[in-house]
């Protein structure tokens, strides 16, 4: 995505696309997106699920770590400013982050999460789903490019697949 297209698309999608019923849902979305709601979750999960079930607590803890790491490094070698810090006239809904943009941090984890849940729980699609929203809310919320949410959302995806074949998993879901 160009440059200008990605600039384009972002407006689109922060200021075209503005109602007051995605002003209230999108920050929240935002928010489920966040690591250490995930860790909770997964901490959870990998305590009182049962057996093989179990697995999947413990491999989204794995992932959380693996994606944290490799979107910090990402974002530091990339250093992509964030909208608000590069463009004017925008909607910013949600605390302002410092760190750079690229990728998506809350895109990787979303993905990542999605990936693993998708093979030990049915529902892929809403799994699917509920991380391309935690994706769009990014840039709804005026934090994040959408090349940023699908570079982190790719990273994610590719990081819960790659966890549950190191994990003995087939990968089939």
């Amino acid at each position: 995505m160009t440059a200008c297209a990605d600039t384009a698309v972002f407006y689109f999608v922060n200021k075209s696309l503005a109602n007051p019923f995605f002003d209230v849902v999108m920050p929240f979305m935002s928010r489920l997106g966040s690591g250490d709601i995930a860790f909770i979750a997964a901490m959870l999960m990998a305590i009182f699920l049962k057996k093989e079930k179990r697995m999947a607590g413990i491999l989204i803890l794995a992932g959380l770590t693996a994606t944290y790491y490799m979107v910090f490094f990402l974002k530091e070698a990339i250093a992509r400013p964030r909208p608000f810090m590069a463009l004017a006239d925008l909607r910013l809904l949600v605390p302002a982050e410092r760190q750079p943009s690229m990728p998506s941090g809350h895109s990787a984890s979303a993905f990542m999460i999605a990936a693993i849940l998708s093979y030990f729980f049915r529902y892929r699609a809403l799994w699917l789903s509920a991380a391309a929203i935690v994706a769009f809310s990014r840039v709804y919320a005026g934090v994040h490019y959408p090349s940023d949410v699908i570079a982190g959302g790719l990273l994610g995806y590719m990081t819960g697949r790659i966890l549950l074949r190191l994990a003995g998993f087939d990968g089939k879901s």
